[in-house]
């Protein structure tokens, strides 16, 4: 059953962002895209996974379906100038290499910040809508659980997801650390550059109460808008960090932008968050007696420990997946045999019957219940034996031959006896 999973990849390793940005799908458009599967294809167990640096396609299906998913895609999205889509997908020739992959992605191996706590969110995401859509079977459905229990046990387990593994990261984490006695803490983001969005894209899981400041107007408006935050003219700078509990700074500019004179008759608990080179708060700040500054040294250092934590875990994360992955093949093959457990079983139980039937005329209800508990009870016992075998033939991968020959010796012994 698992041999038939399959999927095709495009990523920041083979794809440009010029094109991965045309074929990205937001949430409504994955959706409607499992709809095109399910009514123009004949792929089973779809999910979509669509990210930043990713779009990948999983599918299940007897044959290499990868002509017909690009063709799909390309009519969804319209051609939009995506050239020719097959020059850049990674296809996953085997049902191991997709399997394998999907853990990896999952579990944050593959991400650009190793251990990346935010891809298994978006899987999960995935999932949800490849269930919602009725594209989700019973592959796919323990797949996922697998990998989700395997998630949860590198997070148990190892080190890999701890600490904070990247700038913007860091600087939440040192808000969240820096602000606990703070029920909702005033935020101030100065600057909206690359990084200040990757900071804003984490602080909204923690933080509703945001104001930002941009040079820019329309763009920290429309950042505003898509966050549910608030912002600020950039003129109101010095009126903003009075009432702000937290400021983050990643400006560039060569000077200053906030120095002591910004806290003067100010004595409020503050915590500064300098991510800018050249620095745009001035050092000299850090000196007064109730504000807390910090630098992206500081951070640097943090997500520098972090990272070497994560990867010294690697080897344990890959222990952990191939055990995840062997228990999976275990028992995508033990579905192999349910047939012949119920071929077996049905075998029996027409046995049972029939040996009843010369009988019931001559007990009455009570002891024809009774008999019906006990032969029910010997057919259980009977049958457990051969099922473990099978169980046990699944993993030395002679579950089929073995089958046969119960199937065979049951249908035999069922002749003798009539």
């Amino acid at each position: 059953m698992i041999e038939f999973f399959k999927g095709l990849s495009f990523s920041h390793r083979n794809m440009p962002l010029e094109l991965r940005e045309k074929l990205a799908l937001n949430e409504d458009e994955t959706r409607q895209l499992l709809r095109y599967f399910n009514e123009f294809s004949d792929v089973e167990d779809v999910l979509i996974l669509s990210t930043c640096n990713r779009i990948e396609f999983y599918y299940s299906h007897l044959n290499d379906r990868t002509e017909e998913i690009l063709k799909i895609i390309g009519i969804f999205k319209g051609n939009q100038n995506l050239k020719d889509l097959k020059d850049f997908a990674y296809v996953f020739k085997t049902h191991k290499e997709a399997v394998e992959h999907l853990f990896k992605v999952s579990m944050g191996l593959k991400s650009q910040v190793v251990g990346d706590i935010q891809v298994i969110n978006q899987v999960k995401k995935a999932y949800q809508f490849s269930a919602d859509e009725n594209m989700a079977g019973a592959l796919l459905h323990r797949l996922m659980h697998t990998i989700f229990l395997t998630n949860k046990r590198v997070a148990q387990e190892t080190e890999f997801k701890d600490g904070a593994a990247s700038i913007s990261y860091a600087t939440v984490d040192l808000v969240k650390r820096k602000t606990k006695h703070l029920e909702n803490p005033k935020i101030l983001k100065v600057g909206l550059g690359e990084i200040g969005v990757d900071v804003v894209d984490n602080l909204k899981k923690w933080y509703p109460s945001v104001t930002l400041v941009n040079r820019t107007v329309e763009k920290s408006e429309a950042i505003a808008v898509k966050n549910g935050y608030k912002t600020a003219p950039y003129e109101y700078l010095a009126s903003e960090i009075e009432k702000a509990d937290v400021i983050i700074s990643s400006v560039s500019t060569g000077d200053s932008i906030i120095t002591p004179q910004n806290f003067s008759g100010n004595s409020s608990k503050k915590i500064l968050v300098d991510l800018s080179v050249p620095r745009s708060i001035s050092p000299v700040v850090g000196e007064l007696q109730h504000i807390g500054l910090y630098n992206i040294d500081d951070l640097k250092q943090t997500t520098y420990k972090s990272l070497e934590k994560r990867k010294s875990s690697i080897p344990q994360v890959h222990k952990i997946v191939e055990e995840s992955i062997n228990d999976l093949y275990d028992w995508s093959k033990e579905t192999e045999i349910y047939p012949a457990i119920n071929k077996i079983k049905e075998s029996l139980e027409q046995l049972r019957k029939e040996e009843l039937e010369r009988y019931m005329k001559e007990l009455d209800p009570e002891k024809l219940a009774l008999v019906e508990k006990i032969t029910k009870g010997l057919i259980q016992k009977i049958i457990k034996y051969p099922v473990l075998q099978l169980k046990a033939a699944c993993k030395r991968d002679e579950a089929g031959s073995l089958a046969e020959i119960l199937t065979s010796l049951f249908d035999l012994e069922r002749q003798k006896i009539k």
